[in-house]
Parts: structure tokens; sequence; C-alpha cells
């Protein structure tokens, strides 16, 4: 069960928009969806300077979470045309059904008080979730707990992708 956190009791009870500060650094928290979506969607050209990863790993840095400025700009219209709301609707009940076993999986564990892999609980959960939206298979507890084992590769090395 998915209990709301103390900052969504606030955003409830209280204001939709509220100010934060990380250190010196002042920030905005909006809850409001209508203002969000406007943000997220009509004004993302005015918005691209964000609160960003900072990494020097030559792929990660390169994620839309890390750019900013021009370089963010790019990657963002590129995600846009990729990923259009139509097809991300159409894949949010699949994705719903994998969150759905994730959380069993982890109240299963937090009732029992069993020790999480939380390594391999999300690999599992991002290969059910590619397998469902990508090939339009439900994988059965093989496939998602040692994907490894159903892939051969010859004479490449993947292991940064499977493990």
């Amino acid at each position: 069960m998915v209990r709301p956190s103390v900052s969504a009791a606030y955003f409830s009870n209280y204001t939709q928009i509220t100010r934060n500060y990380e250190g010196t650094k002042p920030g905005l928290i909006v809850a409001d969806p209508v203002l969000l979506k406007d943000i997220m969607v009509k004004y993302s050209a005015t918005f691209y300077n964000h609160r960003s990863v900072k990494t020097t790993h030559p792929v990660m840095s390169n994620f839309l979470s890390s750019l900013e400025d021009s370089p963010w700009k790019r990657v963002r219209g590129l995600v846009r045309k990729t990923f259009k709301p139509r097809e991300l609707k159409s894949v949010h009940h699949l994705l719903q059904d994998s969150c759905l076993a994730l959380i069993a999986s982890l109240d299963h564990a937090a009732a029992t008080g069993s020790d999480i892999d939380l390594k391999n609980l999300f690999g599992a959960y991002t290969m059910e979730v590619i397998s469902r939206s990508c090939f339009a298979t439900v994988p059965d507890e093989e496939f998602v707990k040692n994907p490894s084992s159903l892939f051969h590769v010859q004479d490449r090395d993947f292991s940064f992708v499977l493990g």
C-alpha cells in the first residue's frame, strides 16, 4: 500500500506552489497539475535550465537531466518527437501493471522483513517494462530474473547493458 508523503499532504491542504531552498539556491515546487503542464509543455523552451545532475560519464553527461541551454533544447526536441503523448498513453497501462508488480514485491519484503537486492529488483522491473512496451510480451519469472541467460551475444561485451 502506497502512503501519501508529508509534502503531498501539505500541498493538498495549504498551497499548490511553494518555495524552497537548497542551501542558498532558491527554487519553486509546483504541485498544481494544470500549471505544471503549462510549464512542462507550453513553456518548456522558456524553462530549459533546471537543477541538473552533473556527471563526467560520457554517456550520462548527455542525459536530458544533465544538459543545459542549447544542447538541452536540441535533445528535448528529439525526445518530444519520439515520445508523443498518444504513444505514451497507449503504454501507460502496461507501465502501471509493471509498477504494481514492483510495489507488491516491495510490500511483500517489508511484510516479511526480508532483505532486498534493489539492483536486481529494479533490473527485473526494467526488463519487464521493456518487454511489455517494446515487444508486447508479458515476461515470465525466468526472463525477468535472468535476462542475460536468454540472450546470446557473440564476440561483443555488452556487460554495461545487461549487468
